[in-house]
C-alpha cells in the first residue's frame, strides 16, 4: 500500500494537536480505513520549515517544536522559501492549513 504524503502549514497548538492525533490514530486509520500516511513537510512562520518527501519523524518534530528549536534541523533539503515552493518540495497530496 502506498503512503499518502501530508503537509502541515502551521505547527502551533492546533498543528501539534493534529500531529498527536495523527500519531494516535495511525494504526486505526490503516486497519479500519486502509489509509497510510506520512508527513512530508511542516512549515511554520516562526519555527522554521522541514521537508522530506520520504517522510519526517513526526514524534521528533513535536519534540523539536516543543523545545522551541527550529524545525529546519529535521529537513532533508534546504528549507524552501514561500508556501508554493514548500508544497512542491514536500510533494504533498494533502495539506492541512493550521494557521
Amino acid at each position: 500500500m502506498r503512503k499518502t504524503r501530508l503537509a502541515l502549514v502551521g505547527f502551533g497548538n492546533v498543528g501539534r494537536a493534529l500531529a498527536r492525533l495523527l500519531l494516535r490514530k495511525a494504526k486505526e486509520l490503516h486497519v479500519e480505513q486502509g489509509i497510510e500516511f506520512m508527513v512530508s513537510g511542516i512549515a511554520t512562520g516562526h519555527s522554521g520549515v522541514a521537508v522530506n518527501p520520504a517522510g519526517l519523524p513526526l514524534e521528533r518534530a513535536l519534540e523539536v517544536a516543543e523545545a522551541n528549536r527550529s524545525l529546519n534541523e529535521l529537513s532533508a533539503i534546504d528549507p524552501p522559501e514561500g508556501i508554493p515552493a514548500f508544497l512542491q518540495a514536500a510533494q504533498a497530496e494533502v495539506v492541512f492549513e493550521n494557521t
